[in-house]
C-alpha cells in the first residue's frame, strides 16, 4: 500500500512539475539576432579563438598521444605508460599545439 501510494504521488509530482501556469500562460517569442556593432571586436576574437582553441584540443590530443608513443617506440621503450609524465607530456605538447593554432588563426585574421 505505501509503495503504490508513494508512486502515485511521484507520478502526480512529475505532472504538475511540467503543466505549470507559467507555462500555459507563456507566449511564444522570437529571438533577436545579434546586431553587427552588439559586442566589441576584442571581445568576438577572444570568443573565436576560444572555440578554436578548445575545438582543436581533441585532435591535438589524438596527434601528441600518436607523436610520443611513435618517438617512445622508436627509442625502444618497451611499456610507456609505466609513468605519469607521460601523460603530462601528452597534455602540455596538446595544449600548447591547440594554443599555437588559436594564435596563428588570430595573426592571419589581423593580416586580412
Amino acid at each position: 500500500m505505501l509503495k503504490r501510494t508513494s508512486c502515485l504521488t511521484l507520478a502526480l509530482l512529475v505532472f504538475l512539475g511540467t503543466v505549470t501556469p507559467e507555462r500555459l500562460l507563456a507566449e511564444e517569442t522570437e529571438p533577436v539576432p545579434y546586431e553587427i556593432g552588439e559586442f566589441p571586436r576584442p571581445v568576438r576574437e577572444l570568443r573565436r579563438g576560444e572555440i578554436i582553441f578548445f575545438g582543436s584540443v581533441p585532435i591535438t590530443f589524438l596527434l601528441s598521444g600518436l607523436s610520443w608513443e611513435l618517438g617512445q617506440a622508436a627509442a625502444g621503450d618497451s611499456y610507456p605508460f609505466s609513468d605519469e609524465q607521460h601523460t603530462y607530456n601528452i597534455l602540455i605538447s596538446a595544449g600548447a599545439l591547440s594554443l599555437g593554432i588559436a594564435l596563428l588563426d588570430f595573426i592571419l585574421g589581423r593580416l586580412e
